[in-house]
């Protein structure tokens, strides 16, 4: 059986991915006498201590331009931003096709970090918050909420919060644990509760024992909705 690893991290990282300077370009065709459905992909990233840019486009010869992404993030002290507009041709004449807008802002220091986010297209938007708080050196935590919204029908499709903690009881044994909500639709929302004990049997080896409870049907019985609850053992060497 899989599950979800338990996550409680607050590492700052590059909004949108971009690392150093490159530039490529590369294509693909069928060898066919007219050039029909070749295509060329090309890519550009310039990265440095305070700036990183990425654009990307690709052209396909009896079609034209059928999609393109730029992205730019950018740092000013412990303040981390960006923005990533993404554009894909439609596969309907007439249609303009689908354009996206990524965008994020992250504040980091070394106890904590706060970031907020979000996604928006013709069809639907979607707004997050992720908080990082560092107790101790033994004792961190996060918490998440994000929603998205159908702007078709205006109703918020689904909304999901969750909290999850990490404890390093000593060297050898550590403890985690995760709650989350999440309301899918008007008819259906799930409750779960996730805890994973993990311990260190040799320096090449660990085990974890694994619980995810579904909440609502121990409090509703089995009619609640959602999968039933989980328990796994895991032996992993390192």
């Amino acid at each position: 059986m899989t599950h979800d690893k338990i996550e409680v991290s607050g590492e700052k990282e590059t909004l949108f991915g971009v690392e150093g300077t490159s530039f490529g370009v590369s294509g693909e065709s069928d060898l066919t006498a007219d050039w029909k459905g070749s295509k060329v992909q090309a890519q550009a990233e310039f990265a440095n201590e305070k700036v990183a840019i990425r654009a990307k486009a690709e052209y396909e010869y009896d079609a034209g331009i059928q999609g393109g992404e730029f992205s730019i993030a950018g740092q000013y002290k412990s303040f981390h931003f960006g923005v990533k507009p993404t554009w894909e041709a439609s596969e309907e004449e007439n249609e303009g096709g689908d354009r996206t807008l990524d965008w994020a802002v992250l504040y980091h220091q070394p106890a904590y970090q706060v970031q907020v986010g979000g996604k928006a297209s013709a069809a639907k938007l979607s707004v997050g918050l992720d908080w990082y708080q560092r107790v101790s050196d033994a004792v961190a935590y996060t918490l998440a909420l994000n929603t998205k919204r159908n702007n078709e029908t205006g109703d918020y499709c689904a909304t999901r919060g969750a909290v999850a903690g990490q404890w390093k009881l000593d060297d050898d044994t550590e403890l985690a644990g995760r709650v989350t909500v999440c309301r899918k639709n008007e008819k259906r929302a799930e409750m779960r509760a996730d805890l994973a004990l993990t311990q260190s049997l040799a320096s090449y080896c660990k085990a974890t024992l694994y619980a995810d409870i579904n909440l609502l049907k121990i409090t509703s019985g089995n009619s609640a909705p959602g999968n039933a609850h989980n328990f796994a053992v895991e032996l992993s060497l390192e």
